[in-house]
């Protein structure tokens, strides 16, 4: 019989030695047990093949799989803690997250005047000997769990000293030769409206009147194709990143600050490049023309989120003019107009929310969920509107494109969702098959309801993960025929591409070059695809580790919160704020709880009690394991705590906080 062909993905690590799987072509996950990881650590690309075991692992049941061989290394170097090993010159090397590797051994000639109990950034010398060497030794002061998820996944504030050079000789005043060239806009009331801590402002908006209840929407966006020129230092550096990762308290960014919060940024009062989609739009809500053009702006206002919403849901703003109140008013029709006429076309509107930590001396102090008003609103739809506009006309056109897409779910899972729901009380009709429709029912379903957050996240866990591809497949979220990002270039690479390929056709520049970049896209897009999931996952990582950072001071307090999600080992509970910890079944004493995974609840072996996601729940803080970035609650009163934690002493209960209904803004 001939060998099964070895797979192609990447590692993800357990703390415990063990690893899953996760195949790049959407096939399932294999389980890795320790001795089959050959020198593989996490994030490693390799090749995988099935060993012909099969095991169960936290609530799956997994085909097994060993390493053939490692294809591209994610950590060459590790931050983390070094200790002493008994009567011997050598080191030993923790990493403070120990997912990332198991310990290294430091060999004398390789620790550099480090010493045990110091800590250190190191590189790998020898993956299959598990030895590395001290690169630097950090100070006392730093914030290691920090610094260690930024190595983890490969991110960094800093640029390569000629791309900064570069950047730092970079005009930040546009030329009057390219000025003159332009469609001159300046006389146009344009704002932009972002966060109040937002430094890169790349979409502005305009909106005018035509008559006969038609809107001319005006997307100006920032003209980052101008500076990054293809090939580039700028150029290569950005495609190396893809996109800007931000975290609660930094942003690490695709584009040196130069040029994503300078020269690029639609700041207001200055003249600014930017590439404009104006759309024509009817009383309906169609677009019935649409036009591109290379534009020069000068923002009316440097609006926020947080004044246009307090204006029109108040109907008062400081700052806010007379005539920019009254455009403010027309987009706010306009975006309900857009809003309405989607949902009824089926796109699927999740309730999401961001969070939102306050930090004060790289301490985090305040974390609650971000508030999402109706300015986001408006925002959102006119850049959806855009992104549609310029994806519809690249493949009218068959022009080289960078498509967002988001693939039909698996049917397979239907039966259960469907279940899940009937077991929260909000039975449904069943479909013979997944629409986003059917979603948008379920969602309606669970609204100003306990279980609505509940609903939302599972039927996230249902989807296929949004993608970028050189082929256009719809966007099933959405409900569009066609969709691509075109409105944040100084953050995301693909929107970069789709500007550099529109001015080529604008150019009427569509031979041998547009080819070339054609025959680029789908390396473009699983690079695309491939960064922004490590950003994501980058980002995740640290808020987990500020929420636990943040909850460290409060072990022994109790918080409301609500069922979120279950494991073999425990259920979770999130409290109003976004934090989320786990109670261990194997720290309740009053009961056996098993998890059934297709019903989705825990359920008392003697008192048949039933945990069901979206319960209420009343819950202590135990424990806070920083390096896993774990937060372990427990049930107060008569319940055992984990063995080696003490039963909490002069409980203090926090004041209770109704959960706000919060959306985040869309990434588009």
């Amino acid at each position: 019989m001939a060998k099964e062909k070895a797979l192609r993905g990447v590692i993800k690590r357990s703390e415990r030695g063990f690893a899953l799987f996760m195949p790049d072509d959407g096939a399932p996950s294999l389980f890795i047990p320790k001795e089959a990881l050959s020198s593989a650590q996490n994030g490693d690309k390799a090749l995988v093949r099935k060993t012909g075991e099969r095991r169960s692992r936290g609530g799956g049941s997994y085909d097994c799989g060993a390493v053939v061989r490692v294809l591209e290394r994610a950590n060459k170097r590790i931050v983390g803690y070094l200790n002493r090993r008994e009567r011997q010159s050598e080191l030993t090397f923790i990493p403070s997250d120990k997912r990332v590797c198991g310990p290294l051994t430091i060999p004398k000639k390789h620790q550099n005047g480090a010493k045990a109990t110091d800590a250190a950034i190191v590189e790998m010398a020898d993956y299959e000997k598990h030895t590395g060497k001290v690169v630097e030794v950090l100070p006392p002061d730093s914030d290691i769990e920090a610094m260690a998820i930024m190595y983890q996944y490969g991110v960094t504030a800093e640029f390569p000293g000629h791309v900064a050079s570069k950047a730092a000789r970079l005009p930040q005043a546009v030329s009057r030769a390219e000025a003159l060239r332009r469609e001159d806009l300046r006389n146009r009331v344009i704002v932009t409206i972002d966060g109040a801590d937002a430094k890169d402002l790349d979409d502005a908006v305009s909106l005018e009147a035509l008559g006969g209840g038609r809107m001319l929407l005006g997307v100006h966006i920032a003209d980052v194709s101008h500076y990054v020129t293809e090939g580039s230092a700028f150029d290569i550096e950005a495609l190396s990143r893809a996109t800007s990762v931000y975290f609660p308290d930094y942003v690490a960014p695709m584009l040196p600050k130069e040029l994503s919060n300078g020269v690029c940024s639609l700041h207001g009062g200055v003249d600014r490049l930017t590439l404009t989609c104006f759309m024509e739009i009817d009383r309906s809500g169609v677009v019935v023309d649409y036009r591109f053009a290379e534009t020069l702006i000068n923002t009316s206002a440097r609006l926020t989120y947080d004044a246009v919403s307090a204006f029109l849901e108040a109907k008062k703003g400081a700052g806010i003019t007379k005539p920019i109140g009254k455009l403010l008013k027309d987009m706010e029709r306009l975006a309900a107009l857009l809003r309405g006429k989607r949902i009824q076309e089926g796109s699927i509107d999740f309730v999401t929310a961001d969070t939102y930590v306050e930090m004060e001396n790289g301490v985090p102090v305040k974390i609650e969920r971000a508030q999402y008003g109706v300015a986001n609103g408006i925002i959102e739809e006119f850049m959806l509107l855009c992104n549609q506009t310029v994806a519809k006309h690249m493949a009218k056109l068959h022009l080289p494109c960078l498509y967002r897409v988001h693939e039909t779910p698996d049917e397979s899972k239907l039966a259960d969702f469907f279940e899940f729901m009937q077991s929260v009380g909000l039975t449904m009709r069943k479909a013979g098959s997944l629409s986003p429709r059917l979603f948008q029912e379920a969602l309606e379903r669970a609204r100003n309801t306990p279980e609505e957050l509940t609903v939302n996240k599972q039927l996230l866990r249902l989807m296929k993960k949004a993608r970028y591809s050189e082929e256009n497949l719809g966007h099933f979220g959405l409900s569009f025929s066609h969709y691509a990002h075109f409105t944040s270039p100084i953050r995301r690479y693909p929107d970069l591409l789709v500007h550099r390929v529109l001015k080529l056709w604008m150019h009427g520049q569509v031979g041998e070059r547009l080819e070339k970049l054609r025959a680029k896209m789908p390396s473009f897009a699983y690079k695309c695809s491939e960064r922004e999931k490590n950003a994501e996952d980058a980002e995740r990582a640290m808020l987990a580790l500020r929420k636990c950072q943040y909850m460290r001071s409060r072990i022994g307090e109790t918080f409301e919160g609500r069922v979120s999600g279950f494991s073999n080992s425990g259920v979770f509970v999130e409290l109003p704020d976004s934090v989320e910890g786990i109670i261990p079944f194997a720290s309740i004493e009053s009961d056996y709880f098993e998890y059934n995974a297709k019903r989705v609840h825990a359920k008392g072996e003697r008192s048949g009690r039933v945990i069901r996601l979206g319960d209420a729940a009343e819950v202590v803080v135990v424990a806070v394991d920083i390096s896993a970035r774990r937060v372990e609650f427990a049930y107060p009163g008569g319940d055992r705590r984990p063995r080696g934690l003490k039963r909490p002493k002069n409980v203090k209960i926090a004041p209770e906080k109704a959960p706000v209904k919060k959306k985040r803004r869309s990434r588009y």
